[in-house]
């Protein structure tokens, strides 16, 4: 199940690329996260202006990030601009990503 019109664009992306399924709205070192690809220790996260444009929800963001880098996974966040825009080499950093699992870059604390 999907909770926007940007995660279900992009799990079609995704889908015609021929790379595997992500689970969606899954929980990760102790979030919910958008999608995620468990062997993988990829986490995409939406970042919808509508939604994430305040203060607090940009801190919060930024600690979901850290925790979710501190459990090994990789972040990626996407907008909407970025999905609808650059959609291709947007597929292929997923693709690049999910052909080099548990490389996990050192958390950066912002």
């Amino acid at each position: 199940m999907t909770r926007s019109e940007a995660e279900r664009r992009l799990r079609r992306l995704i889908a015609q690329a021929g790379l595997p399924p992500p689970m969606s709205n899954a929980r990760v070192a102790g979030h919910e996260v958008d999608l995620y690809w468990p062997g993988h220790d990829l986490v995409v996260e939406f970042d919808g202006w509508g939604s994430h444009s305040s203060r607090t929800a940009f801190e919060r963001d930024r600690r979901k990030d850290v925790d979710l880098q501190l459990a090994g996974q990789r972040v990626f966040r996407v907008t909407d601009r970025l999905l609808r825009g650059e959609p291709i080499p947007l597929i292929a950093r997923f693709a690049a990503a999910l052909a080099t699992p548990g490389q996990a870059p050192r958390p950066l604390v912002n």
